[in-house]
């Protein structure tokens, strides 16, 4: 490693001892002095207060609402039994992870987030690599995270028209032109209407909380209760599977995709006001607050679920609208409630556009992907990374493509999308544990796990490393082409592709997070 490249190594590597000069901040602003400390300019106009930073980390995740749109996996591998211990376990393990990458957010609040976070506790040998592996993962990860909120939104709209239309055929590849449509509006949205995502965001968290209750309410009054014996130890197993206890863990898929995306308000960490407290307090907040919404809807959904294996065999293709529709008796009301649900989908794929265009701008920012001065543009009118924002359209429509060719593509999708930021969890999570174990702990910002660190980010470890496992297998036995879970064959390839890349030209021109701020120089805001 040449001399430069050590310097910007140790520089962060521990944030205390950054290089930084007194002289290059004029501003008084306290993000500007955050940023500045990681070597980065204020270039994005920051629109996000606390309000509108906690309406748009629920929005990414709407746990209940992705209950919902996947219950296909948890009622085919152990039903009521599956859905209710594993909400537990998922929530339990996955705040885990979100205290743990709350914790680094504070230190850094930047919109690289988890490869920043790898470069910043990374010792200097491995620093460049580890972090270049972090960025492609996780842009990677958000590129998939499109392309099955994209698919839940598309899934709702298709089985609607079944449900009205019983002379239509359904045909996979309508669901992606379907899926392509919604994307395109959803990329106007945020070249086109960029300052009033805030305010949109805000309004989708009140349907958020408020819709809620319009599906909870029907559940209690109007669907016939099974008993609780029947809720709380009733196992199904309509899979295939022979193994009970395998057939379980497949299960929890529906359990463990509403809680993850939990750390997208981190890539606008740069577009958010006081980020350092904000974005980690808006992180666990929302995480809280949805999972108390997701359990409560999960509850009433088992207690005033019709029929299993209706709602599994429904023309439809989707449990959810076969449910509402069993519940109300009526296709009107069954789909303008649904219609609602696929309104705030609508808005969760928006803001998932804004989050995941803000992650590769920073990642090509620091050079990290070919061509990276073209995707790093930033539009001098709309003061947004418009190139980023139509890469990562692309890429999610391509990976939409396993839609047309496997019967199970959703599942795929979301285990794609699961089994991908998991591993990007997991990564500066494990650089952190080696970091507290050897009494080596960095700089912490405002919002600290303190003393029970070392205990968070064990357990997210463990959690992590069990949930990954079980994500990649197939949903239903036996396994052909066309029911297979691809979504081991599309993540390995996404790695193996960041490695080869990496020999490549990354060796080369990959520093790590670049220092934009050079001895010297003034940054004006």
């Amino acid at each position: 490693m040449d001399e430069e490249s050590e310097v910007r190594s140790r520089q962060y590597r521990k944030s205390s001892k950054s290089t930084l000069v007194s002289k290059t901040i004029r501003s008084s602003d306290g993000d500007t002095r955050a940023l500045a400390k990681h070597g980065k300019r204020q270039q994005l106009n920051r629109n996000f207060g606390i309000i509108s930073a906690i309406a748009f980390s629920s929005i990414i995740l709407t746990s209940w609402e992705a209950i919902a749109g996947t219950l296909g996996a948890g009622f085919l591998n152990g039903g009521p039994v599956s859905l209710i211990y594993g909400f537990f376990l998922s929530w339990t393990g996955t705040l885990a992870l979100c205290l743990s990458i709350a914790e680094m957010a504070s230190i850094a609040p930047i919109s690289s987030a988890q490869y920043h976070f790898a470069a910043m506790l990374t010792p200097s040998g491995a620093s460049k690599l580890l972090s270049w592996l972090s960025g492609w993962v996780t842009v990677f990860a958000w590129q998939s995270n499109i392309a099955s909120v994209g698919s839940l939104t598309t899934v709702q709209i298709q089985a609607l028209v079944v449900l009205n239309y019983e002379s239509y055929v359904y045909e996979r590849w309508h669901g992606s032109m379907l899926f392509w449509a919604v994307v395109i509006v959803s990329i106007c949205v945020n070249v086109f209407a960029i300052k009033i995502l805030p305010h949109l965001e805000t309004i989708a968290g009140v349907l958020h909380v408020c819709l809620f209750f319009v599906f909870l309410v029907p559940f209690i009054y109007l669907s016939p209760h099974p008993t609780a014996t029947a809720v709380f130890t009733d196992f199904e197993n309509n899979s295939g599977w022979s193994n009970n206890v395998v057939s379980w863990c497949i299960g929890l898929l529906t359990v463990t995709y509403p809680f993850i995306g939990f750390e997208g308000v981190c890539h606008l960490s740069e577009e958010i006001k006081d980020a350092p407290m904000t974005v980690p307090r808006s992180m666990v907040l929302s995480f809280v607050i949805n999972g108390v919404l997701a359990f409560a809807f999960l509850l009433g959904l088992l207690f005033g679920l019709p029929d299993i294996e209706n709602a599994l065999n429904s023309p439809t293709k989707s449990p959810i609208v076969a449910i509402m529709y069993q519940t109300f008796q009526s296709k009107i009301a069954a789909t303008a409630v649904v219609g609602l649900l696929v309104l705030v989908s609508f808005c969760v794929l928006m803001g998932m556009v804004a989050s995941t265009s803000r992650l590769t701008w920073a990642f090509a920012r620091d050079n990290g992907l070919p061509f990276s001065r073209t995707i790093a543009y930033v539009h001098p009118r709309y003061k947004i990374p418009v190139n980023a924002i139509l890469l990562n359209a692309l890429i999610a429509m391509l990976i939409d493509l396993i839609n047309i060719a496997s019967s199970t593509a959703f599942s795929a999708l979301i285990s794609l999308t699961t089994v991908s930021l998991y591993a990007s969890y997991m990564l500066p999570i494990a650089i952190m544990i080696q970091r507290r174990l050897r009494n080596d702990k960095p700089d912490f910002g405002p919002y600290t796990l303190g003393r029970y660190g070392l205990l968070v980010n064990v357990v997210a470890i463990l959690w992590g490393t069990f949930a990954v496992i079980f994500e990649v297998f197939p949903t239903e036995m036996p396994v052909t082409a066309a029911n297979m879970n691809y979504a081991s064959v599309v993540f390995g390839s996404a790695v193996m592709f960041s490695v080869i890349a990496w020999f490549l030209y990354g060796r080369k021109t990959f520093q790590g997070p670049v220092n934009e701020l050079d001895e010297g120089s003034v940054a004006f805001i």
